[in-house]
């Protein structure tokens, strides 16, 4: 048996150096966290708006 599966796979990234993907996925994650920030601001104003309009 040589322990291979005759399966193939293509794996994005680098390999060789794991820590290099560090930065972008730290990056990746204050942009996602931004964005939520934004829309819960956003949630938040239209709130007090209509609760400004009906009061």
């Amino acid at each position: 048996m040589s322990g291979e599966s005759g399966l193939r796979a293509v794996v994005a990234g680098y390999a060789a150096d794991p820590s290099a993907q560090v930065g972008a996925s730290a990056a990746a994650g204050a942009l996602s966290g931004a964005h939520i920030n934004a829309d819960l601001t956003t949630a938040d104003s239209d709130a007090a708006l209509a609760a400004a309009v009906v009061g």
